[in-house]
């Protein structure tokens, strides 16, 4: 229930800083009662291939109410805004070699009925968007040639965002490292000409466990 909280608080900000008339975030929390279930197929990459909706359930019985549908409206925030927004699966394959199926649940407030409150990890994009002491740090190391373009990227630390900043020993998702050095490499770095060696420039992504597929990065990398 507390990470619900977050996620709420989270999505109240968001709408807030879109709308002028947003509903407060009581409002929103209070209106919370039914979450809403879609069928993911993603891509090779994480990001989504299909997406339709499945199932309705009340929260307070946790069954399925099956006379209670979702406005269109709802389904298309969801499937073509809120849940397209990077990688956000581990794509997963069976015995043939075909990516399989996953589900994804949304949340459904009738104070912002066609809004879907959908996963943190899904609504942010950017390091400074995920809530502080969320997941972890990684630094990537980066070299540049004499006219500041990216030529080498790699993952050179990953560690804890608590005050000890422990090491993590789990190696993250080729796909992290993958998107982190896509959005890294974006822009160009100032470079010594007269130094004809090249040295690293350290830079940093948060890992959200959650979502072990996208890197979140400073703003000027873009998404």
């Amino acid at each position: 229930m507390k990470n619900l909280i977050t996620l709420i608080l989270v999505f109240s900000s968001l709408i807030t800083c879109n709308s002028s008339d947003a509903a407060s975030t009581k409002k929103v929390q209070d209106g919370i009662s039914r979450s809403i279930t879609f069928v993911i197929l993603p891509t090779k990459d994480g990001k989504i291939d299909t997406c339709r909706f499945e199932s309705v359930n009340e929260l307070k019985s946790n069954l399925k109410r099956n006379e209670f549908h979702p406005s269109q409206e709802y389904i298309d925030s969801a499937c073509k805004v809120k849940l397209t927004k990077g990688s956000n699966w581990i794509p997963e394959t069976d015995s043939a070699g075909n990516i399989k199926e996953t589900r994804e649940v949304c949340y459904w407030s009738k104070a912002v009925p066609n809004n879907p409150i959908c996963r943190i990890e899904t609504e942010v994009s950017f390091a400074d968007e995920v809530p502080n002491g969320v997941g972890n740090i990684a630094v990537f190391g980066l070299t540049a040639d004499s006219n500041g373009r990216i030529t080498s990227c790699r993952l050179a630390s990953l560690k804890e965002l608590t005050v000890e900043a422990r090491e993590v020993k789990l190696v993250p998702h080729a796909l992290f490292i993958s998107d982190a050095c896509r959005k890294l490499s974006s822009k160009t770095f100032k470079t010594n000409l007269a130094d004809m060696t090249q040295k690293e420039t350290f830079m940093y992504c948060r890992q959200v466990p959650q979502n072990p597929v996208r890197a979140y990065c400073e703003r000027e990398f873009g998404e």
